[in-house]
């Protein structure tokens, strides 16, 4: 009885692990977006989404005395910061692993279970902050998670869709509006 159990357990958590995905969140890859001489600070709170944009990471101040903006290496110094990390929808985190320079990061859970650098949720689960507990150098994390499959999430990156207005004093669209100083034209936000 005991052996069927434990296959039964197998089954269901690697049925569970077929829908799965991840995604890193790295400083490094984060600074190499930035285009040459640009500062390398985030404004607080800083929302950080990488594809497939199912999950966010918010970086926001600990303490009311830490610096905004927030002036980004790799690894970054967050002993001052928290960090938030949400799947959209009714997704789930599975899983999430903290890499620190200097080993295991010491850090507090709003939920679940942290330990030895990794994140275990209780239950279902969509978000957890992050909270140091002492002086705290992140390099990366990894996010394991279920996505919603009735959520598709936008690229933040993606062109917004305009239509030319010929004619403002005439315009009666619903849409909301907005002048391009280059071509010198109104255009509705489709």
């Amino acid at each position: 009885m005991k052996k069927h159990l434990l296959i039964l357990a197998s089954l269901v958590f690697g049925i569970g692990q077929l829908f799965a995905e991840d995604v890193t969140f790295s400083f490094s890859d984060w600074l190499k977006t930035l285009p040459t001489g640009a500062p390398t600070q985030m404004e607080l709170p800083y929302t950080w989404k990488v594809s497939p944009y199912h999950v966010t990471a918010t970086i926001d101040k600990k303490i009311e005395t830490a610096k905004n903006p927030l002036g980004i290496s790799s690894p970054a110094n967050l002993t001052n910061y928290t960090f938030t990390v949400t799947v959209a929808g009714e997704g789930t985190l599975d899983r999430i692993t903290v890499i620190a320079p200097t080993g295991i990061a010491d850090l507090s859970a709003s939920t679940g279970t942290y330990d030895n650098g990794t994140w275990t949720p209780e239950g279902n689960t969509t978000t957890v902050t992050f909270t140091p507990k002492s002086t705290f150098r992140l390099t990366s994390f990894t996010v394991y998670y279920t996505p919603d499959s009735n959520v598709t999430p936008v690229d933040p990156n993606a062109p917004i869709e305009a239509t030319p207005i010929d004619n403002v004093a005439t315009y009666d669209g619903n849409d909301p509006f907005v002048y391009d100083g280059v071509t010198f034209k109104y255009y509705a936000l489709n």
